[in-house]
C-alpha cells in the first residue's frame, strides 16, 4: 500500500472533523444555507484567499467578508458565537440612557467585526473605526459598502495613538494570515510599512463608548495625561503585554483605568498575559 493510500484515510477524517466544528461554529453567525459552504471554505484552505467571501450575519442581517484561511474566521467566531464583546449591564444602561443612537469608536477596526456586532444591537449606531492595515481596510471599505452605511460608518485610515505622525508598521497579512495581530515597532529593517499615526483622544471625548484591540498600541493613550478629561462614558480594552511599561499587563490597566475615573468591570484572561476588560465611569456606573 502506498504512502497516499494509507494516509488519505486519515486525512479525510481530519478534514472531515475540520469541517464539522467550523460548521457548528459558522451556525451561530452565518444565516440560515450560509454556515455549510462557510465551513467547507474554511476546511478546505491551505493558504489565506487572494479575495474575501461574502456572508450575511444571521441575527441582524448584515453583511461581512472574511477571508478564508486567515485569522478572520477565528475573530468571527470569537465576537458572534462566544460573544465576548457582550456589554455588561452597567454599559447597556449607560448607552439606553443616552436618547440616541450610541457613538462608538472603534480602534483597531480589523475588517468591521466589532462595528456590524454593536450595529446589530443600535442599527442607528454612528461608528468610526481606526485602522492603519492595508489589507484590513480593504476589507473594512467593502463592509462599510456592502451595508450601505457610509452615512454613519467613518474610516480613519492610520494607527490609533495619542500623537498625530507616522511609526513603523509591521503587517500580519497576506504570507501570514494573522490580519488581526498587525502592530506598530519601534524597530527598522527590510518589510515594514510606515503608516500614519492619528491621536485619538479627541475623538474619544465625543464618542460613549471606545474599544481598543490595537496590539500594544493602547498604553502611549491610557498613560496620556489628558485621558482623565477626556471621559469617555465606557471602555472595552483588549491589552497586550507588547510595549506595556509594566510586568503585568492586568495590573497595568487596572492601575491606568482606575487612575482615570473609571470603575473596573468584568474581565476574561485569555493567553500569555492578554486580556479583555470593560469600564465604565464611576459617575455613569453609580447612575446605572
Amino acid at each position: 500500500m502506498s504512502k497516499l493510500a494509507a494516509t488519505l484515510p486519515v486525512a479525510r477524517r481530519l478534514w472531515l472533523g475540520a469541517t464539522a466544528y467550523q460548521y457548528r461554529s459558522a451556525r451561530h453567525f452565518a444565516e440560515r444555507g450560509q454556515a455549510g459552504l462557510f465551513a467547507i471554505r474554511e476546511a478546505h484552505a491551505r493558504t489565506v484567499s487572494t479575495g474575501a467571501s461574502v456572508y450575511n450575519l444571521r441575527d441582524s442581517g448584515l453583511r461581512v467578508a472574511v477571508r478564508h484561511g486567515s485569522t478572520d474566521a477565528m475573530v468571527l467566531d470569537e465576537i458572534f458565537s462566544h460573544q465576548c464583546y457582550a456589554l455588561p449591564k452597567p454599559v447597556r444602561a449607560i448607552l439606553g440612557r443616552l436618547g440616541r443612537p450610541p457613538r462608538i469608536l472603534d480602534l483597531g477596526g480589523h475588517i468591521g467585526l466589532f462595528g456590524l456586532y454593536v450595529l446589530g444591537l443600535y442599527p442607528g449606531a454612528e461608528i468610526t473605526s481606526v485602522e492603519p492595515d492595508p489589507s484590513n481596510l480593504r476589507l473594512l471599505e467593502t463592509c462599510v459598502r456592502l451595508n450601505a452605511l457610509e452615512e454613519q460608518w467613518t474610516i480613519v485610515r492610520a494607527c490609533a495613538g495619542a500623537v498625530d505622525g507616522s511609526a513603523n508598521f509591521v503587517s500580519r497579512g497576506p504570507s501570514h494570515g494573522e490580519f488581526s495581530l498587525s502592530h506598530i515597532t519601534h524597530s527598522s529593517g527590510q518589510g515594514l510599512l510606515r503608516v500614519p499615526v492619528c491621536d485619538v483622544l479627541p475623538l474619544m471625548e465625543s464618542v460613549d463608548l471606545v474599544k481598543f484591540d490595537i496590539q500594544g498600541s493602547e498604553w502611549e493613550i491610557l498613560r496620556d495625561p489628558r485621558l482623565p478629561a477626556v471621559r469617555t462614558p465606557a471602555v472595552v480594552l483588549e491589552y497586550h503585554p507588547y510595549l506595556c511599561p509594566e510586568e503585568r499587563a492586568f495590573l497595568c490597566a487596572t492601575r491606568l483605568l482606575t487612575s482615570a475615573g473609571y470603575e473596573l468591570g468584568p474581565h476574561v484572561e485569555s493567553v500569555e498575559g492578554e486580556g479583555t476588560l470593560w469600564a465604565w465611569l464611576r459617575s455613569g456606573a453609580d447612575a446605572a
